[in-house]
């Protein structure tokens, strides 16, 4: 995938990330949905938003494929970009895609069922961001979680005890952050080891080159010097 410049991938992003941002606030006021009571920030769950943050990144380490492919397709452009640029664009993320996706999709469509609201949704959040099969069937299962950290799941024992936007925009906002940094570092990386490889590479052929040469300058009759006999 051909690499865009910083300026154009920066631009494209905020781009689709403002936008879902803007129809979450659009579709919210036309619905008469107050999500600001989901906003209210408390010490619990800024906790519970930062320490999820660690299970994704367990399992964003284990889907290596997923790695591997995200760095192909992002690596580059994410790579041209300074900290604070991944910074801004993941918290970016995090307050759009969840107030649009948790927020006001999932809340509106509580009325079909908890589990129905969930998979509809966060099925929605897959198509978003389906680079690929693959990818999708990943964000498919982020998603569910970042519903889990927003209301709970029924039948899941374990969660929060009441709904709350906080937690799963924290834990979005970081784990993204995170995650681009990694993967700018990782394209580095390799391409750095590239350019160490053709480096070298460009150094043996240039020394055998040399090589050649001195052999050439010794030999008589590459010189044109006549030659005596025996």
């Amino acid at each position: 995938m051909q690499s865009q410049s910083r300026r154009e991938f920066l631009n494209v992003a905020a781009l689709f990330e403002g936008g879902l941002l803007l129809v979450a606030i659009v579709v919210a006021e036309l619905g008469g949905f107050d999500y600001g009571p989901l906003l209210y920030l408390t010490v619990s769950d800024l906790l519970w938003g930062l320490l999820a943050v660690l299970p994704m990144l367990g399992g964003f380490y284990l889907a290596s494929s997923v790695k591997d492919e995200v760095t192909e397709l992002l690596g580059a452009s994410l790579a041209a970009c300074r900290w604070h640029d991944l910074a801004a664009l993941g918290l970016l993320a995090g307050l759009g895609e969840e107030l649009l996706f948790r927020g006001v999709l999932q809340w509106s469509l509580g009325g079909w069922g908890a589990w129905a609201a969930v998979i509809t949704v966060n099925l929605a959040f897959g198509l978003a961001h389906a680079m690929s099969w693959l990818y999708f069937v990943f964000a498919f299962i982020v998603g569910i979680y970042f519903s889990w950290l927003f209301t709970g799941l029924p039948g899941v024992a374990i969660g929060p005890d009441s709904p709350s936007l906080i937690r799963p925009i924290i834990a979005h906002a970081v784990y993204d952050f995170i995650a681009f940094m990694l993967i700018a570092r990782e394209y580095r990386d390799q391409h750095r080891h590239d350019d160490d490889d053709l480096t070298s590479a460009s150094g043996r052929v240039e020394e055998s080159a040399g090589h050649a040469d001195a052999e050439s300058d010794a030999d008589p009759e590459c010189t044109g010097e006549p030659t005596t006999g025996p």
